[in-house]
């Protein structure tokens, strides 16, 4: 942002000096019913929100760009602002306007960043991490924090050498891939370094400058502990782990600053060690399509979108996070599966339990909401459903024989708070209350005996202007008098004109209608006044009374955090159960042997786009047999079978049922795959250089226990290049790893590895031959394709029959020169020694 022109009116000096201290962010200033935005900003807002850009004349000031949205309607075009990747600092008056007071004050009183979006509309589909770091020589420090949840995730890491700004972008990928934070911040150090902003933004996430106030570790500590009131951090793991410490302080530290409040609600950390969770880097989470899908098109097809079978915002979140980091505990592992096996056997408590969770709306967001402040009455009712549906849940579950997932948390309800919040809401909150807290109609009648009898007042006091009436029609003698009130002219007395010789001297003409005066008398002006003040003094009330509600609410967080936590899992393990009923999916047995098979298994995302029918297929990877060679054509399913292998480990890992018929799965530590290739114009890599960094980076971090898809390994360069990369390829991980490797080629040359080494088999996918027609059966069989099918798979996308017919041609006339050269002997050309 450009600095803000010297102002010489003091409205504009006071605007200049709040956005001097929010230089990066959007500011919108409120003047009466808007919300201003000048300079810069306006010009921004108009573009980004499509709405008017004008100019503020203020005489010495000169002519001020200006862009405004009106107050009541602000919501959405935050959100669009903060979605295009600005923040947004929303400045009110604080003070009523006055005589003799050229300006009312104004301040700052919260900023909304991509992180911290909580208002109703806005859009929860996505993690709302916020992603801090420090470094320091060759360690990292990570912390994810999501405001609407509590959630408070720290990691620390070893890298092999010097941490670098230069390095700090691929360490960064693999969090972001599998975390999908929605903001990260960044030292100015690290934000002024001209090519990470535009990698980082690649990436789908927006960066932010912030400069963390305390970094020493004697402050990070003492600021941690007095945050937390522990009197150590050692039973976080932070203790020995200063650089994550570090980046949650960073990251409390910024909550205060943004949401000018402190933050109460975060949850304890949670120290993620990379130990008991499965390793997915940045490129197996982004080949394997988990969160986002590479194809275009409009169908869900990502593992999340499939296994994502929930009912509520805080299932569909923690559901997030287990994905990104599957268990490699089995006893972990089990208690999820037997969660969703007891689940799967019980179709009539499970049915019943998810009718109750799609009544619960995102009790998270709601707390967090009222917890900073920004919640309304809503919110309120949001928590009150959401105990009334638990409640419904626990007469459920509470006869039944509990699998330890369920019991572990059923168990730890607090009973009593629960009831004791429900009474408060139920009590208290109207069913639906308006949007606002300053309008009223928010506290039930009976709640409070004052406000019921300003209300009674507000209401005009019926019994006192029926008296009022009775008297005056009395004394009078006017049996047709009426005593009314409007909005223009208040309380009055309405006497037609046919009895105007009666009205008493005292009476005060107010207005005159076509067949009746109305009048005033100082006993209804006396009562409209204690009208109005009863409705400053009602609003007024009811705006302390809801405050006294939330904090009780807010007291008992613990207790609703628990419940929420109970809520998202129940929820994942009902989802769960429920697609292993309706998909045919089976309980595989996960066990500590090294190996992999399973019994007719299925693509969990192909196959429910695959109207004739998925094919199933067998796999078998032990001690014996590591390695599958697989070839076979183009469009045979050579591509979908190596990646179901790897999506059902996941699915496995997770404590989930997978798509087969009988499975047993040795836990994995690590996944590692080479899918496909693109340019990767930004880092000024080519296809072929981007195959071979990602090659590289799996070699290079290898364990016994991975697992490793590769496909087309070698094929962005020249054939014998290629050919060259990909049996060496092969031989290193045979010679240096037990890891289990699936290799989907065309080099048929690499079929002869199980002619040179042990463990290692070759595998094809079937085609059948009918007449002229090549038939793709999708079945994986043992040995080797004899051909590869390229043109047939070119026929079938159109290729002009010429074309083809010379191609086949050509092809003859290559395998004539290559049987010439050298007979086809297993060391064909000589390239490959003997083992």
């Amino acid at each position: 942002m450009t600095e803000s022109p010297e102002f010489k009116t003091p409205m504009m000096q006071q605007y200049a000096a709040i956005k001097k201290q929010y230089p990066t962010t959007i500011l919108f200033f409120r003047l009466g019913d808007f919300y201003e935005m000048f300079l810069e900003d306006a010009q921004v807002g108009a573009k980004v929100l499509n709405i008017t850009l004008t100019s503020r004349h203020k005489g010495k000031d000169g002519q001020i760009p200006m862009a405004g949205v009106p107050y009541h309607a602000a919501e959405s075009y935050i959100q669009k602002l903060v979605k295009h990747g600005y923040q947004v600092a929303i400045c009110e008056q604080v003070t009523e306007p006055t005589k003799g007071k050229e300006i009312v004050e104004r301040e700052v009183i919260r900023v909304v960043t991509p992180s911290t979006m909580l208002e109703e509309e806005a859009a929860l589909a996505t993690n709302d991490y916020l992603m801090t770091i420090a470094y320091q020589k060759n360690r990292i420090g990570v912390c994810l924090v999501s405001i609407i949840s509590g959630e408070v995730k720290v990691m620390e890491d070893v890298v092999a050498e010097a941490i670098t700004p230069d390095h700090i972008i691929a360490i960064l990928a693999e969090y972001i891939e599998r975390f999908q934070p929605a903001e990260i911040l960044l030292s100015q150090t690290l934000y002024e370094q001209s090519n990470l902003i535009p990698q980082i933004k690649q990436l789908g996430v927006s960066p932010f400058m912030f400069n963390a106030q305390r970094t020493e570790d004697n402050d990070v500590r003492e600021f941690l502990q007095q945050y937390y009131q522990v009197d150590s951090l050692e039973g976080f793991a932070l203790k020995e782990n200063k650089l994550a410490a570090q980046s949650l302080a960073q990251a409390i530290e910024y909550l205060q600053a943004t949401q000018k409040n402190e933050v109460t609600f975060l949850k304890h950390p949670q120290f993620t060690p990379r130990a008991g969770y499965l390793m997915l880097n940045s490129q197996t989470v982004r080949n394997l399509e988990l969160f986002g899908s590479v194809r275009a098109g409009k169908r869900e097809t990502t593992l999340y979108s499939v296994i994502n079978n929930t009912e509520t915002a805080m299932g569909g979140r923690l559901l997030r996070t287990w994905l990104a980091r599957p268990l490699t505990d089995i006893a972990q592992i089990d208690q999820r599966l037997d969660g969703v096996a007891w689940l799967v056997a019980r179709p009539e408590l499970r049915q019943p339990v998810r009718d109750a969770l799609a009544q619960i709306t995102d009790t998270e967001r709601s707390l967090s909401r009222l917890s900073l402040g920004i919640g309304n009455a809503r919110d309120g009712i949001v928590i009150k459903q959401t105990l009334i549906q638990v409640q419904k849940i626990n007469q459920l579950l509470a006869e039944q024989s509990l699998p330890e997932l369920v019991h572990s948390l059923y168990h730890r309800i607090d009973q009593s708070a629960v009831d004791e919040i429900l009474t408060l809401l139920e009590q208290a909150i109207e069913d639906d209350p308006p949007v606002t807290i300053n309008e009223g109609k928010m506290i039930k009648r009976g709640y409070s005996a004052e406000l019921d009898q300003l209300r009674e007042v507000m209401q005009g006091g019926k019994e006192l202007l029926k008296e009022i009436e009775e008297r005056e029609q009395a004394q009078t003698g006017i049996g047709s008098l009426k005593v009314g009130y409007n909005k223009v002219f208040g309380y009055y007395i309405e006497v037609s004109h046919a009895n105007s010789d009666k009205v008493p001297d005292s009476y005060v003409r107010k207005q005159t209608l076509t067949n009746a005066e109305r009048y005033i008398i100082p006993e209804l002006k006396e009562h409209e006044e204690r009208v109005l003040n009863a409705e400053t003094a009602s609003f007024q009330l009811e705006k302390e009374l809801f405050h006294q509600v939330v904090q009780r609410v807010i007291d008992q967080m613990p207790v609703i955090q628990h419940i929420a936590e109970f809520i998202a899992q129940i929820d994942i393990v009902s989802g769960w159960a429920e697609l292993a009923s309706v998909n045919q999916y089976i309980r595989p047995e996960v066990v500590a042997e090294q190996g992999i098979v399973i019994e007719d298994g299925r693509h969990p995302v192909v196959e429910q786009f695959v109207p004739s029918g998925f094919v199933p297929n067998r796999i078998s990877l032990d001690a014996d047999q590591r390695m599958m060679i697989l070839t076979g054509a183009n469009m045979a399913g050579k591509s979908t079978y190596i990646r179901q292998v790897a999506l059902s480990v996941i699915m496995a890992q997770l404590g989930m049922f997978i798509p087969a018929q009988q499975a047993r799965i040795g836990i994995v530590d690590q996944i590692h795959t080479r899918i496909g290739a693109m340019d990767d114009i930004a880092a000024g890599m080519s296809t072929f250089m981007v195959e071979m960094v990602e090659t590289a980076n799996i070699l290079n971090h290898l364990s016994d226990r991975s697992l490793v898809i590769l496909d087309e390994v070698g094929r962005g360069t020249s054939t014998y290049d290629g050919l060259s990369i990909a049996w060496a390829v092969s031989e290193y991980l045979l010679q240096r790893s037990q890891a289990m490797v699936l290799f989907a080629t065309h080099y048929h040359e690499l079929t002869e590895l199980p002619n040179l080494y042990d463990h290692v088999q070759n595998y094809h996918m079937a085609v059948a031959h009918q007449a002229d027609e090549v038939i793709f059966l999708y079945q994986v069989q043992a040995g080797k394709s004899s051909q590869s099918y390229g043109l047939e798979v070119a026929r079938r996308a159109g290729l002009p029959a010429a074309v083809t017919k010379r191609a086949h041609e050509i092809l003859a006339d290559l395998h004539i020169q290559a049987n010439a050269i050298a007979p086809y002997s297993g060391k064909q050309l000589g390239l490959f020694g003997e083992k």
